[in-house]
């Protein structure tokens, strides 16, 4: 899946530059399976964590579905060393993420 190689690559470069905060566009994302869902939350952000991610900044999907699921997943996630939160444009996630260490 595309998406998973993206996001395979932010840990990457959330490594090699030393990086600790990610803006994600996600206003066109589609419903999350079950089985995308799990990978994400048991998987990706575990080792996101460990690549130095620490403040996630997400444009708000623009499906009520999908902007529903995306904040139960923002409240799991917070429960892991990070802060995510959802914006709805992206001047005011970028303006978010700058102010954090």
């Amino acid at each position: 899946m595309v998406w998973r190689q993206l996001l395979e690559q932010a840990l990457v470069q959330l490594e090699q530059h030393n990086w600790h905060k990610l803006l994600g566009d996600q206003r066109s994302l589609p419903l999350f399976s079950t089985e995308n869902q799990a990978w994400i939350l048991l998987d990706w952000f575990p080792r996101a964590v460990r690549s130095g991610l620490r403040y996630g900044a997400i444009i708000s999907p623009q499906n009520v579905m999908v902007r529903l699921e995306i904040a139960a997943l923002i409240r799991e996630v917070n429960t892991y060393p990070l802060t995510y939160r959802l914006f709805a444009d992206e001047a005011a996630a970028a303006n978010w993420l700058i102010q954090q260490p």
